[in-house]
C-alpha cells in the first residue's frame, strides 16, 4: 500500500486524532528509509520495521518514540490488510 491508500483509509477509522496526526509521519518516515516496489507500494515486513527501528536508535529517538512507531506499524498493518 501506498503512503497516500494508506492516509485515506487512516481517515475513515474510528481512531484517535493524535494517532490520525502521527500515524503519516511516521509512515512517511519510513518511507523515505525503506523498499519500495515498483507501483510505489511500501514493503512491511518484520524485518523491515526492526531495522527502522534500529536506524531511529542510532539516530538518538527516545525509547518512548521508537515503542510509540512500533505500536503504531502494527495499526499500519492492520489497516493495510
Amino acid at each position: 500500500m501506498s503512503v497516500e491508500v494508506f492516509c485515506y483509509r487512516l481517515g475513515k477509522t474510528q481512531l484517535t486524532a493524535a494517532d490520525k496526526k502521527w500515524m503519516p509521519k511516521w509512515l512517511e518516515k519510513y518511507a523515505s528509509t525503506s523498499a519500495k516496489l515498483a507501483d510505489w507500494n511500501l514493503v512491511l515486513t518484520r524485518e523491515s520495521v526492526f531495522d527502522f527501528l534500529v536506524k531511529m536508535k542510532s539516530g538518538g529517538t527516545p525509547a518512548w518514540q521508537r515503542l510509540q512507531g512500533r505500536t503504531d506499524f502494527g495499526v499500519v498493518s492492520k489497516i493495510a490488510s
